[in-house]
């Protein structure tokens, strides 16, 4: 096949993968006594536009329902809008007609601890503390109770191209004056998520936080808009606008509100430098792409200290039938949380562990070069607040952002409209 036919069966299954809410499977017969509902991320799933993915969700779900044929799996899909299959998922448990099981986006899971069922009989103290910190403190509740499972996780990158790039660029000027020269050679300078997802949000909190930017204060209330917060917003949404004014990246950007709808563009192989996470080169790869990418920390406004943002999935429970809990836990030790099923779950996905253990264990994924990057820069990772009003802020975020690529508003402008719809 050649390398254009590649490239189109590749952006057909990406663009399938993320049309909307993908149909149900079953696995396992319909006699079986024991009738367990799944909700699963379809990029993490046997609905998975990546080979390497789907095959490793598909045979290890497979393999499980063979090895307890007493169970059938009912696995439905979130679809690719998170905020809303997220907001859908919360109405459900209000309602109470959540699945038994789900994978929860991490930086949702505060809104749902009260309709979770405890962990702890299943994980020890050992366990838990195996956890890196921040996923061990978001799988906790405000009562202490362990709520979910934090199984994956990952860091913010600048990706460039080796044949392109001699020397990352480090500061917003830079990477502006580098872009902007690749992009009169008739390629694509930058490309980064600016439409209205939340890839568009969490891969710009780097350059936020960096400047010593809050989202929320310690009560949780929203911040961003006041003192020194408003002042590190606004730069970022004028280094945006710099893109674009710039030449160094396409307004277009306003089309990609996930990482992963980059990903069509990035495989006509003309993307010199792109703003991502550290799973989207081996996913690449494993979608035909050819290029040597390399990776470095997220251009800041000033040199400094490398800033990233660390994000990840859940499992979560909500039946509260115990003998369905302890053939979820089963499942999903088997699947991604245990250490071997980790290792090997995230080496599917190129995403990173959240067990120490497994970071620092004798896996062949783990000690390649690249991952042993990202795992260096995840040193220098936070995840986004905790807050409930946290969604919202976002929202607000990604209005304000695709507004001012589109020219649709002025910085200034679209942030004190976001600021003025949440200011307590």
């Amino acid at each position: 096949m050649r390398r254009r036919q590649i490239i189109g069966a590749s952006i057909s299954m990406i663009a399938g993968a993320l049309g909307g809410t993908a149909r149900a499977d079953q696995f396992g017969s319909d006699s079986a006594p024991i009738h367990i509902a799944v909700q699963m991320q379809p990029t993490q799933s046997p609905k998975s536009a990546v080979p390497a993915v789907r095959e490793y969700y598909q045979s290890h779900i497979e393999a499980w329902v063979k090895a307890h044929p007493d169970v059938m799996l009912d696995v439905s899909f979130n679809s690719s809008d998170i905020n809303a299959s997220m907001t859908r998922m919360q109405e459900q448990a209000v309602a109470r007609r959540a699945p038994d099981v789900a994978m929860l986006d991490s930086f949702f899971l505060s809104r749902f601890y009260q309709y979770l069922q405890p962990l702890d009989r299943f994980y020890g103290p050992d366990q838990v503390n195996d956890f890196v910190g921040f996923a061990r403190n978001g799988m906790h509740g405000p009562d202490g109770k362990l709520k979910a499972l934090w199984v994956n996780t990952d860091v913010r990158v600048l990706n460039y191209r080796k044949d392109l790039v001699t020397t990352p660029p480090k500061t917003w000027d830079e990477l502006l004056a580098l872009a902007a020269e690749l992009s009169k050679r008739g390629l694509t300078g930058y490309l980064y998520p600016g439409g209205r997802g939340e890839g568009t949000v969490m891969e710009h909190l780097p350059m936020f936080w960096a400047q010593g930017g809050e989202l929320v204060d310690e009560s949780g209330k929203p911040v961003f808009g006041t003192g020194k917060n408003r002042v590190a917003m606004l730069n970022v949404l004028n280094f945006l606008k710099r893109t674009i004014d710039s030449g160094a990246s396409p307004n277009r950007v306003v089309n990609y509100r996930f990482e992963a709808d980059m990903y069509p563009e990035i495989l006509q192989g003309k993307v010199a430098m792109f703003l991502g996470g550290s799973w989207m080169v081996q996913q690449l790869h494993g979608l035909g792409d050819k290029n040597d990418w390399g990776i470095a920390p997220i251009p800041l406004m000033t040199s400094g200290d490398p800033v990233t943002a660390a994000g990840g999935w859940t499992y979560a429970v909500f039946t509260p039938d115990a003998k369905k809990q302890d053939l979820i836990i089963d499942l999903v030790n088997s699947l991604v949380a245990g250490p071997d099923a980790m290792a090997a779950s995230t080496a599917a996905l190129g995403n990173l562990p959240t067990r120490m253990s497994v970071a620092r264990g004798d896996y062949a994924y783990v000690k390649t070069p690249m991952v042993q990057a990202y795992l260096d820069l995840l040193r220098y990772g936070r995840a986004r607040p905790g807050a409930t009003i946290y969604p919202s802020i976002s929202t607000e975020l990604q209005v304000a952002i695709s507004d001012v690529i589109t020219g649709q508003q002025t910085p200034e402008a679209a942030l004190d409209q976001a600021w003025h719809k949440l200011a307590p």
